[in-house]
């Protein structure tokens, strides 16, 4: 007999606010025209809610974002289990395998582990990679790979920082592996596996280290020098070049997302696209706009596929099938080729600079900004979903001939160009 289906989702309760003004979480499940609401044991103000909702995910919202999530996985895989078991499902089934007692897990590090698996599993080799390079990073730190979550307090946190200093690592690297290892701690609250008493993160404890944006976009000049400049007969020195410039273009889109494009993304004049570092991550999909002009279309033909037939990918560096593991991999080969021989080039012309494929995304944004673009169009198109949450809910999103009007200050090193 067919299964009805089970719907999950964390909603907000508006019936009771509390006296501080904020509002329940709660666990909705919905089965048969009948809904449940679970406590899940967090608050929130309408006004954070509204900034969660329009996928603003910062500071706290970050990291209640993944209490949300592993409550929704954890409800969606207990309905798993028990349409697996040949069970009806029923509200009381659900309560008993959704609340029965969790395992204690005190092994932070086996924590990381099996949260690393899990983003793989969801085809986030990235983030899978950047979890185990921290977990392998505080291994090396502790000599073990079991760390109880009660031993790592605000002074074990300041002493590895210290450790991880001396090491080479960058302020900004540390921040990356300090904050994975928080969102284990927020995995294991939710879980209700430790106390939160515990917790080493926040004000009076450890604050995990920010660094400030570096400036890595190219001036007018060294991007002038790179386009007239002209490659030799090495295919791989003309490429890299023409890909950067395309990237430059195309909204300063990464070599995954260049690679990701097929010709069903060209509608009309335009490439539509989401970034793949953001899909998933939103209930509200964010696609970015890229107006095309005859540069970007001479690129596309001089190195895309011949057949463009709408599944096929404009670059021919994936196929058709290809999983997680390898577009990771190939991204990353690619992005190594490109900026090997970028750099190659910008030392031939003495530019004094170092030129990667996240330069094209600094300098497309940089370029626009000192053509008076206003910051809400650059956010567009970087992909950004809003400056302000009052931007995001009530200014409306450029239009394409605005758009296309600002686009071309990004060609001004072409003498065609010139008004």
């Amino acid at each position: 007999m067919k299964q009805l289906k089970v719907h999950v989702a964390v909603i907000i309760d508006r019936r009771r606010p509390k006296s501080d003004g904020t509002l329940p979480l709660k666990l909705r499940i919905t089965f048969n025209r009948e809904r449940k609401y679970y406590n899940i044991g967090y608050d929130i103000s309408l006004a954070d809610w509204a900034k969660y909702l329009a996928g603003n995910y910062r500071g706290a919202l970050k990291d209640l974002r993944t209490q949300i999530v592993e409550f929704e996985n954890g409800a969606n895989q207990v309905i798993r289990d028990i349409e697996r078991s040949d069970e009806q499902f029923s509200f009381r089934r659900f309560e008993e395998l959704f609340f029965e007692p969790k395992p204690i897990v005190k092994n932070a590090l086996e924590l990381m582990a099996e949260y690393c698996e899990a983003l793989k599993a969801n085809g986030k080799i990235s983030s899978a990679d950047s979890y185990n390079t921290a977990r392998n990073s505080l291994i090396e730190f502790y000599g073990k790979d079991k760390l109880d979550f009660k031993e790592i307090t605000p002074a074990l946190l300041d002493k590895y920082q210290k450790w991880a200093i001396a090491k080479g690592k960058s302020h900004a690297t540390i921040g990356i592996y300090l904050r994975n290892l928080r969102t284990v701690f927020n995995l294991a609250k939710t879980r209700g596996v430790i106390d939160a008493s515990i917790y080493p993160f926040g004000r009076g404890k450890f604050i995990i280290p920010t660094s400030n944006a570096r400036d890595i976009g190219l001036s007018r000049g060294a991007i002038t020098m790179l386009y007239n400049y002209v490659p030799g007969n090495n295919l791989n020195e003309a490429m890299s070049k023409d890909l950067w410039f395309f990237m430059y273009m195309c909204n300063g889109m990464n070599v995954k997302d260049m690679c990701r494009l097929k010709f069903k993304d060209i509608v009309q004049d335009s490439i539509v696209f989401v970034r793949a570092k953001t899909e998933g991550t939103s209930k509200s999909i964010k696609q970015i706009v890229v107006p095309m002009n005859e540069y970007v279309w001479a690129i596309i033909e001089k190195w895309g596929n011949k057949e463009r037939i709408p599944e096929q990918y404009i670059f021919p560096f994936f196929t058709k099938g290809i999983s997680a593991e390898d577009e990771r991999r190939i991204s990353q080969n690619l992005t190594g080729v490109i900026n090997d021989w970028m750099n190659r080039i910008a030392k031939k012309l003495n530019l004094g600079v170092t030129v990667t494929t996240y330069s094209a995304r600094h300098s497309h944004s940089n370029i626009l900004n000192m053509s008076g673009a206003p910051t809400k169009l650059i956010a567009d198109n970087l992909g950004h979903r809003s400056i302000t949450t009052t931007e995001k809910h009530y200014l409306a999103s450029f239009d394409e001939e605005e758009k296309r009007r600002y686009s071309k200050n990004l060609l001004f090193f072409r003498e065609d160009n010139q008004e």
